[in-house]
């Protein structure tokens, strides 16, 4: 299968990029209409569901992707979510389908985050239309997990380490499971494994002074052609996007909570000064030049979290607002007329050039993520997120 990156589509993204206003722009340009971001939504997430395609990742040995690897659960976030937006049963139906042809199991019995990191669909389903079929086998993982005592091997490089949260990536996969365990569940352990283990990740990989983070402990030593500091895009774009969905589950009142809104913050003023005037995010955020263009996976999750953060007061002012609809408009230069979503990265784990006609699953997630929060950002009143509602720390 192959993806063609044609002119016509070169010409959409050069006529977008002399159109949008730069950085240093003030007056807000004029956001889609919510019938056109919802329309490009559904026609990037029918074609990834329905059109019949094989999900290839492209490897030295092309293979298709499972439904419970970690790739294709970056895409069931994006489709559940946009369940929540549109309210289409198709959505909800292939969701269904998905953890009915699994039997509710996570890829593999292991504390991996890879292997177990669809549970958080699972328990998203769960949350709409309660079973409790549909969650024992993650919680009885979750449990074994949350029980161990053994010390943390956070160096990617040792033997051992991908059990733990040792690289960025899995703090999209595993955290959201346990944050939603205890929130469903009301049990507080799997809050403390969670809340305890991201901070021992984020304090190993986060670089205070470029307020972003490695994606794991070999990238800490590496430096750049430009002599400067090695930052994935995709890699902070994971740990950005899952802030966005966990936030809501972190009680107003626990006590670590103002320490997530302080690194949400944090990146997010930091994402704007790097964004490039186009709109997009380079896969080496602080060498464009090496590797100029732009990323789609990354872009995408870096819009759905300023957008999230706008809708949810966390961000406030147009710094962040033009970030987030500047990235949005390049977002939309990278679907193609059959709905293909281009410029994604293949997986990997450090910046790389790469062939910008590529799509990949985990990018038609992200692009559905930020499509239900810009759609927010543009003041539905109909999709506005759920709130944090809870005043009371868990028992």
């Amino acid at each position: 299968m192959k993806f063609l990156f044609t002119s016509g589509s070169r010409l959409l993204c050069l006529l977008a990029v002399l159109s949008w206003p730069g950085p240093g722009d003030c007056a807000s340009p004029t956001p889609p209409s919510l019938e056109d971001t919802v329309a490009i939504g559904k026609r990037v997430a029918d074609s990834q569901l329905f059109s019949g395609r094989e999900w290839i990742m492209p490897t030295k040995e092309p293979r298709v992707w499972k439904n419970t690897e970690w790739g294709a659960t970056a895409l069931w976030v994006g489709v559940l979510e946009f369940y929540k937006l549109t309210q289409d049963k198709r959505y909800l139906d292939a969701l269904m389908a998905m953890g009915k042809s699994a039997n509710w199991q996570p890829q593999g019995h292991s504390f991996n985050a890879d292997m177990h990191a669809i549970g958080q669909i699972y328990l998203d389903i769960y949350a709409l239309n309660p079973n409790p079929e549909m969650i024992a086998p993650i919680k009885s993982l979750m449990d074994e997990m949350s029980a161990r005592k053994d010390a943390p091997v956070l160096d990617n490089a040792q033997r051992g380490s991908k059990v733990w949260w040792s690289w960025s990536d899995s703090l999209f996969m595993s955290p959201p499971i346990l944050f939603h365990l205890a929130q469903e569940t009301g049990e507080r352990k799997y809050f403390d494994y969670a809340d305890k283990n991201w901070w021992l990740t984020v304090d190993q990989l986060y670089d205070p002074q470029e307020r972003l983070l490695y994606r794991d402990s070999t990238s800490k030593k590496e430096s750049l052609q430009n002599g400067r500091k090695v930052f994935w895009a995709r890699g902070d774009g994971w740990v950005f996007a899952s802030l966005a969905r966990i936030l809501p589950m972190i009680p107003k009142d626990a006590p670590s909570r103002p320490r997530y809104e302080k690194l949400f913050r944090e990146m997010a003023l930091r994402l704007t000064e790097i964004q490039q005037p186009e709109g997009f995010w380079t896969s080496s955020l602080l060498d464009h030049q090496s590797f100029p263009q732009g990323e789609t996976s990354g872009t995408a999750f870096f819009c759905y979290g300023l957008a999230w953060g706008l809708n949810q007061g966390i961000l406030q002012g147009q710094v962040y607002r033009q970030a987030a609809q500047r990235s949005w408009q390049w977002l939309r230069t990278q679907v193609q007329p059959d709905g293909v979503l281009i410029g994604v990265q293949p997986v990997g784990s450090a910046p790389a050039a790469f062939n910008p006609s590529t799509s990949e699953v985990y990018g038609v997630g992200a692009f559905l993520l930020a499509t239900c929060e810009m759609n927010r950002l543009l003041n539905d009143p109909k999709a506005k997120p759920v709130r944090v509602s809870s005043t009371q720390f868990l028992h």
